[in-house]
C-alpha cells in the first residue's frame, strides 16, 4: 500500500511483519532504501494465517503515520454444560 504522497511503500512480509520502504524519484529511476520493520501484526503469512478472502489486513493514513489493522480473537473451547429437566429439579425442593 502506498503512502498518498508516493514516498513510501508498506507491505506485509511474510513473517507477519509490517514493513516500509522509503522511495525515492531520482531523475529516470527509483531509489529504493532499506526495508524497514514497523511491528508485527501478529499472524503470518507463511503459515496461512491471514484468510484468503481478507485482500488487505491492514490501512495507512493519507501522511503514513497510523495504521488500522485488522485482527481476530482466538478463543479456547470451554466446556458446555446442558441440563435438561431442570424444572424436575426444582420441584423436588
Amino acid at each position: 500500500m502506498w503512502r498518498r504522497d508516493g514516498k513510501e511503500l508498506f507491505y506485509l512480509s511474510m513473517g507477519g511483519q509490517l514493513m516500509a520502504v522509503g522511495i525515492a524519484n531520482e531523475s529516470s529511476s527509483l531509489r529504493l532504501a532499506t526495508p524497514e520493520s514497523l511491528f508485527l501484526m501478529g499472524f503470518s503469512l507463511s503459515r496461512g494465517g491471514t484468510p484468503l478472502s481478507q485482500r488487505q489486513p491492514f490501512d495507512v493514513s493519507p501522511k503514513g503515520d497510523r495504521f488500522a489493522v485488522t485482527s481476530y480473537a482466538t478463543l479456547e473451547a470451554q466446556p458446555l454444560t446442558v441440563v435438561v429437566n431442570w424444572d424436575a429439579e426444582l420441584r423436588k425442593k
